[in-house]
């Protein structure tokens, strides 16, 4: 059996420091107060060796690269800009701009408005905005530059599209319920048919419970999407379900989805997820661990991926929740955190697991990660 071994030998993560967003998750009964205007920067790379029966890959690479920049007022609403850096050429094209060159694209190019109208706040984002799924599933997740959620990773759920969204949040987050119509198309595509997508995220946080000095939040979260994709109007219907349990200390969470139509081919699908971090000795020792399993075609047997992955962590500093909207931290400038973690992952493909259907000799992947992560606010 062929295995690949990735060694990530450095790796950067500046989080999200101030992103505004049309769905915003809180966790606790504390406002957040935005400053007027931010900068804020994130990125990650490292050096990844591959090695597969007789031949062997080592390269250097830039996983992520975002800056960030806002304008808001207090009350009404603002602007906001993030940038990312990718390769030019996607995996499946042959040739991007000028061989495969790192280019800077938009990542959320957006206006909102965040009035208080009755006990709680409305929302209202026009542009390149953030998937609301997304969005709330992060709120609160601490292990993001180790582990994407299964509902990215899948590629169920872009991490943003060109659109409008419009939410409202009561009593602090306790109940949230924002819709989106967007074109379906995610960030990297303009829009190819007439159709649009309509996305509902609904969330309830009915239990709040006093941990370690500190609130651990107990949620329910729903989404419902109904659209198309591509000139051949492909269905990009999704359903499912999530469950969270936040806290500065832990968080435990799983997901279920089922989607019809997935990475742009007209096929059934199913993902299943779990994971939960800890600090074990405040904030010095953490470990985390992760479960996966995304099948690739409902219709049929042995077509699903199952992912493992888990790691332990070290927060070099403080740690202080990075400045976004899903926290309830006032943002300070200055470093929030500094963490190192080593961390690992395997992929197990099923005989009729997409492409790697017939190649018994690709049918497990191995990584080690060893990762250092940064967050801090310029402004």
């Amino acid at each position: 059996m062929t295995r690949f071994w990735h060694l990530w030998v450095v790796s950067f993560f500046v989080p999200s420091l101030a992103f505004a967003q049309s769905a915003i998750p809180q966790t606790s009964t504390a406002k957040v107060e935005m400053p007027d205007a931010w900068l804020q920067v994130e990125s990650f790379g490292g050096g990844n060796y591959r090695a597969s029966g007789d031949s062997d890959l080592n390269e250097f690479e830039l996983g992520r690269a975002e800056l960030g920049a806002g304008f808001r007022e207090a009350g009404m609403g603002g602007l906001t800009l993030n940038l990312e850096v990718v390769r030019s050429a996607s995996p499946e094209s042959l040739f991007g701009v000028d061989g495969n060159s790192l280019i800077a694209r938009a990542k959320h190019a957006f206006a909102f408005a965040d009035p208080s109208i009755g006990p709680g706040t409305l929302r209202v984002a026009v542009g390149l905005i953030q998937d609301p799924w997304i969005s709330m599933l992060e709120s609160g997740y601490r292990i993001r530059a180790m582990r994407p959620t299964a509902s990215e990773s899948s590629q169920l759920f872009d991490t943003s599209d060109l659109g409008l969204s419009l939410g409202y949040s009561l009593w602090d987050g306790f109940a949230e319920l924002t819709l989106a119509w967007t074109n379906g198309e995610g960030r990297n595509q303009s829009e190819t048919n007439t159709g649009k997508n309509a996305t509902v995220v609904a969330s309830l946080r009915p239990l709040h419970t006093n941990l370690f000095d500190s609130d651990a939040v107990l949620g329910f979260h729903f989404v419902w999407r109904d659209g198309s994709v591509g000139q051949g109007f492909l269905p990009n219907h999704r359903l499912g379900g999530a469950l969270t349990w936040t806290h500065k200390r832990f968080e435990v969470g799983a997901e279920f989805l089922r989607g019809d139509g997935t990475k742009r081919r007209d096929l059934p699908s199913q993902v299943v997820s779990a994971w939960v971090d800890a600090d074990i000795i405040d904030h010095w020792f953490g470990v985390f661990a992760g479960f996966d399993t995304h099948n690739l075609n409902s219709d049929i047997e042995q077509a699903s991926v199952l992912g493992l992955s888990g790691g332990f962590y070290t927060d070099l500093i403080q740690r202080k929740e990075a400045f976004t909207w899903r926290t309830n931290m006032t943002p300070k400038k200055g470093l929030q955190c500094l963490r190192l973690a080593l961390h690992g992952r395997t992929d197990t493909y099923e005989s009729q697991a997409g492409a790697l259907v017939g190649v018994p000799g690709l049918s497990d992947v191995y990584q080690i990660n060893l990762t250092a992560e940064a967050a801090g606010l310029l402004f």
